[in-house]
C-alpha cells in the first residue's frame, strides 16, 4: 500500500469533469474503492494507484501524500 492523497486524487478527477463512475470505467479500478481512497479509508495498492493516474493522465507523484512526494525531491 502506498500513503496517497486523496483530495489531491478528487481534485484531478474533478479537474477533468469526470465523475467516480466515469473514472471507475475509465481505469478498471472499482467505484467503490475510489470512493474509499478519495475519503481517506483505504490506502490504494502501487497498481491501483498506477491505473488511477493513467486514468487521470497525471503522475503517481501528484497524488502522494505530502511527506511522500517531498521526501522523493
Amino acid at each position: 500500500m502506498v500513503k496517497a492523497d486523496g483530495g489531491r486524487l478528487r481534485a484531478a478527477r474533478e479537474r477533468q469533469l469526470l465523475t467516480l463512475r466515469a473514472l471507475a470505467a475509465k481505469s478498471g479500478v472499482q467505484f467503490h474503492t475510489i470512493h474509499a481512497i478519495e475519503t481517506g479509508k483505504q490506502e490504494p495498492r502501487p497498481s491501483t494507484l498506477r491505473k488511477l493516474c493513467d486514468a487521470l493522465g497525471i503522475e503517481p507523484t501528484e497524488v502522494l501524500a505530502a511527506e511522500i512526494a517531498a521526501a522523493e525531491r
